[in-house]
C-alpha cells in the first residue's frame, strides 16, 4: 500500500501473507477447521497466526460453536502519519496490536422462518491502538493515538433474522460490549449498540436498508452521546457477472461525532459498477 495523501512525504509499507486452512470432520455433526497465517510487514516483521473453529450439530435445528485465533494489527496509515489539523496528528512510533480473540455460542431455528444466534466473547490486546486527547478535561484538546499496555473486552451479540415473505428478510441484532484496559478502567467504548435491518430481493433488484444505533461513547469529558444511522444499498443486475450499485450512507444527514468535537461524515453516496471475472 502506497499512500501519497497523508502529510508531506510518501509512504510505502508492504504486506505479504501466505495461509493454510482445512476442515476435519468427525462426522455427521463435529467440525473442526485449522489454519495457520504468516504475515510479512515490511515495517513490523513476520508473525505466525493460528486460528480454530469448532461446529457441533446437535440437530437439524440448534448447532454450537466456538472460535479462537491469534491476532495481529499493523498501525493503518491514519494512526502513523495522519494530519487532520488543530494538533491533531498520527504518531509514526506506534507499535502493532496483537493478542487473541475467542467466541463461543448458539444457533438455533425458532421455525422454519426464524433463526437465532446467541455468543459470548473474548479479546485479550497488547498494545492496543487508541485516539486519547492530551488533556482529557480540555474539550478542545488535540488527539493522537497511543499504544495501551493491554486492553481487554468482553461482550455478548444476540441476533435474530426472520424471513417476511419470499422476498424480504428482516434482522435484528443487539451487543454489549465491556472494554478495560490493564487497571481495569473502562476504555469508553459503546456498552450497548443495536442494528435493525431490511433485506428485499426481486428478481435483478436487491434493497438493502438498516438502522445502526451506537450508545454513549467516551469518558469523562469527552463523551459523546448515542446516535442512531440510517444507511441504504441497493443492487440491480445488468447481468450475471455485472451489477449497478447505489450506497448511501447516513441517509437522513444525522449530524452527529464519533469523537467529540469532531463531526462524522454527512450523506455520504456512492454509485459504481461490479464486474466478477
Amino acid at each position: 500500500v502506497t499512500s501519497t495523501k497523508e502529510g508531506d512525504t510518501p509512504r510505502e509499507h508492504i504486506t505479504k501473507a501466505v495461509y493454510i486452512q482445512n476442515q476435519y470432520s468427525f462426522n455427521s455433526s463435529a467440525k473442526i477447521t485449522l489454519g495457520l497465517r504468516r504475515d510479512e510487514n515490511s515495517l513490523y516483521g513476520t508473525h505466525w497466526l493460528p486460528q480454530a473453529a469448532y461446529l457441533y450439530q446437535l440437530s437439524d435445528k440448534t448447532s454450537y460453536f466456538a472460535n479462537w485465533s491469534k491476532v495481529f494489527r499493523a498501525p493503518n496509515f491514519d494512526d502513523l502519519y495522519g494530519d487532520y489539523g488543530w494538533g491533531t496528528t498520527g504518531n509514526p512510533n506506534l507499535r502493532p496490536e496483537a493478542g487473541w480473540t475467542a467466541e463461543t455460542g448458539i444457533k438455533s431455528k425458532i421455525n422454519s422462518k426464524s433463526e437465532i444466534t446467541l455468543s459470548v466473547f473474548k479479546r485479550d490486546l497488547t498494545d492496543a491502538i487508541r485516539w486519547l486527547p492530551d488533556d482529557p478535561s480540555d474539550p478542545y484538546s488535540p488527539y493522537h493515538p497511543h499504544n495501551i499496555d493491554r486492553l481487554k473486552t468482553t461482550g455478548l451479540n444476540a441476533s435474530l433474522a426472520t424471513k417476511l415473505s419470499s422476498a424480504t428478510t428482516a434482522d435484528f441484532g443487539y451487543t454489549y460490549l465491556d472494554s478495560r484496559d490493564q487497571n481495569d478502567k473502562r476504555m469508553g467504548d459503546p456498552q450497548n449498540s443495536f442494528h435493525i435491518g431490511l433485506h428485499i430481493t426481486d428478481r435483478k433488484l436487491s434493497q438493502k436498508i438498516y438502522g445502526v444505533y451506537t450508545g454513549q461513547t467516551g469518558t469523562l469529558t469527552s463523551t459523546v452521546p448515542g446516535r442512531f444511522v440510517v444507511n441504504t444499498n441497493t443492487t440491480y443486475g445488468l447481468t450475471k457477472d455485472m451489477s449497478l450499485f447505489l450506497k448511501v450512507n447516513n441517509l437522513f444527514d444525522r449530524q452527529y461525532q464519533d469523537i467529540k468535537n469532531y463531526p462524522a461524515n454527512g450523506r455520504t453516496i456512492m454509485v459504481g459498477i461490479k464486474q466478477t471475472i
